[in-house]
């Protein structure tokens, strides 16, 4: 059994994985299917002699099979081994990544065996109080019935010894260390001097009060003479607002409240494109998702966002996602009511914006999409969980015929779902869309993500995008097998964001050719006033170079 797991751990999934990230997750899988043998074996043997059966054989035969079984085994677990160090690099192959020699590889297989062995012996200690326990209960039951009910108190014991004490204390250690490095200021992180930016001296908001990602996003970003070089023509210096945590656990209307009046004093409402954006758990917002719109506009823009936590979009899911849901609403209900105030007519073009656990806040103030076209002009969903409302509903309500991956909804007539920029004009398989009408949706997600495809219920019910084999970036080797395709997804999470750009969870240069058509420039019907503006694929691919330098990112 134990080689079993072995195998299961490296068939094909979404992603390669590096040898220590193999030893990790093969580890704990040869752990459980030791486990789970032995649990089989005395289990077995247990109701075998219970219904007093006995099966014999010659020493001779019992050796023979014993060698026979043990050959074959070893054989089969070599021969799997060596096709799963060419089919990991086969995936590396198709999202671009660097594939794993072979004496990598077998780094990775010993320190599956060096995990086995350290958690075998937390193992041990495990069943060696569950025979202690068994041996305390016999003389007051049958043993069959002690060994039950050892089996589910000892069950019981772990799994609240990991959730109320193990779980709880790494969650504290965590929300410790995450509020200490959301206070910590550091000196390579400037202050903004502009006024169009929260925390400059003009500021409602202190320095130290947006915390860390805060400070990250306030002091990047493009400034109107970059953006004048790069695109040429009069340009403004974008407005970037950003409000910090309340102090107060829960208080999200206080920050929004503050929000509000950092676009009145800096007359956010005055720019032709207002982005709405939802952080992840962190307060982290994607570069990526932001830079294209103040370049592609020529700083005529403004971004609002608030933190709601310093804690980890991982931790938020596991533990408070209440606190994203109920920040999203009051986000956007405080900044729409400030907007409302304003003639229809001399709003700005109104976009919502978020990715991973963002993407799904976003999606959580709207019941459905005829309220989100209703109530803005456009939206970006970058790689949004599977439990995102807006998402789940969409996918679900797709034309039969186009794949999880890359859903058609409605003719694609406002929504339509992108694995890669030239998925805004056709599907999947190359069919032509018709005309796209404002509002614009656009559901940016990878074949290869797994933030995408986490959804419980894969624990036992065939996805979609596995029986349908659709996605372009994905080993058309992989195989469902219930529980097993849902283990090998949660191992593929966190090396979702390490993935080459355009695949896995790394979301990059397609989101400037998204934002194009997203505002609809150079679309003489386009509600966005600027959408006179053209652009080039030419300066497009430019202005992604100057994004990648700014962020100091390298590679593909």
């Amino acid at each position: 059994m134990a080689v079993v797991m072995y195998a299961v751990s490296v068939s094909p999934s979404l992603l390669p994985r590096p040898w220590w990230w193999h030893a990790f997750v093969s580890g704990i899988a040869l752990t459980m299917g030791y486990c789970l043998g032995w649990l089989v074996e005395n289990v077995g043997t247990g109701l075998l002699r219970f219904l007093d059966i006995h099966i014999t054989a010659s020493a001779f035969a019992t050796r023979l099979l014993m060698w026979c079984g043990l050959a074959a085994l070893s054989l089969w677990a070599l021969r799997l081994i060596v096709l799963s160090a060419f089919a990991m690099n086969r995936e590396a192959r198709m999202i671009g990544a660097t594939p794993q020699t072979l004496g990598r590889y077998f780094l990775g297989v010993l320190g599956s065996l060096v995990m086995f062995a350290t958690l075998m012996v937390l193992v041990g200690i495990i069943v060696a109080l569950y025979i202690k326990g068994v041996n305390m209960l016999a003389p007051f039951m049958p043993h069959m019935v002690a060994a039950v009910v050892q089996g589910i108190i000892t069950v019981v014991v772990v799994l609240l010894i990991a959730n109320k004490i193990v779980f709880r204390f790494i969650m504290k250690i965590f929300a410790h260390d995450a509020a200490k490095r959301d206070n910590r200021i550091v000196s390579s992180v400037n202050r903004p001097s502009q006024p169009e930016r929260s925390a400059s001296p003009e500021s409602l908001c202190s320095w130290q009060s947006v915390g860390a990602q805060g400070r990250a996003f306030l002091s990047r970003g493009a400034h109107v003479e970059g953006i004048q070089q790069l695109m040429g023509g009069p340009a403004m210096e974008p407005i970037r607002l950003y409000t910090g945590r309340s102090p107060h656990a829960g208080d999200y209307q206080s920050s929004a409240d503050l929000l509000v009046r950092e676009m009145e004093r800096t007359g956010a409402l005055d720019r032709s494109v207002l982005l709405i954006y939802f952080t992840t758990g962190s307060g982290w917002v994607d570069e990526w998702s932001v830079q294209p719109m103040e370049y592609l506009t020529r700083g005529d823009c403004a971004t609002v966002t608030m933190q709601y936590s310093y804690l980890f979009s991982a931790a938020i899911l596991t533990t408070e996602m209440e606190t994203c849901r109920e920040s999203s609403r009051v986000l956007l209900r405080t900044v729409m009511d400030y907007v409302k105030k304003r003639p229809r007519e001399s709003r700005p073009f109104i976009v919502v914006a978020g990715e991973s656990l963002g993407a799904e806040g976003a999606q959580w103030p709207f019941e459905g999409v005829d309220e989100l076209l209703d109530q803005v002009d456009g939206a970006l969903f970058v790689g949004a969980p599977a439990t995102a409302p807006l998402s789940r509903l969409v996918t679900e309500s797709r034309h039969r015929g186009s794949p999880e991956v890359a859903p058609v909804y409605d003719s694609g007539k406002n929504v339509r779902f992108i694995n890669q920029p030239d998925h805004l004009d056709k599907d999947i398989y190359g069919r032509e869309y018709g005309r796209w009408f404002f509002p614009r949706v656009v559901f940016v997600q990878h074949a290869s993500d797994p933030v995408v495809w986490y959804r419980p219920r894969t624990m036992i019910w065939e996805p979609d995008w596995i029986r349908e084999r659709a996605g372009l970036d994905v080993s058309p080797y992989i195989r469902f097998t219930p529980f097993v395709t849902f283990l090998q997804i949660i191992a593929d999470l966190p090396m979702a964001g390490m993935a080459p750009a355009g695949h896995g969870h790394t979301y990059q240069e397609e989101l400037a050719f998204v934002w194009v058509r997203l505002l609809g420039l150079g679309e003489k019907e386009a509600p966005y006033r600027g959408s006179v503006l053209s652009f080039s694929e030419a300066k497009i691919t430019e202005m992604n170079l100057v994004i990648r330098e700014q962020l100091g990112v390298t590679g593909r």
